[in-house]
């Protein structure tokens, strides 16, 4: 989640969250790839994968074979990072 300053009075933090939120639900839904980069022996591994997120934005879902890179590197380090860009139209 995104931190918001701490001096906002609640209803603008509730509407930061709200609109955030809703930017993010665009963003996820007109996308259908992301590049999630982890680790392999201190060196990036990227890789471009479908994802889809669940509704009240709290998980992104990948799905990897288990024979595969990306799933022994998350299963050595599961720190990652996942792109999600909109192409400037």
């Amino acid at each position: 989640m995104v931190a918001l300053s701490m001096d906002l009075p609640r209803e603008d933090k509730l509407t930061k969250t709200f609109v955030l939120s809703q930017v993010l639900q665009d963003l996820f839904a007109s996308q259908g790839s992301a590049v999630l980069a982890t680790t392999e022996s201190g060196r990036p591994y990227l890789s471009l994968m479908a994802f889809a997120a669940s509704d009240d934005l709290r998980f992104l879902v990948v799905a990897t074979p288990k024979a595969s890179r990306k799933h022994r590197n998350l299963m050595t380090d599961p720190r990652v990072a996942l792109l999600v860009d909109k192409p400037y139209e």
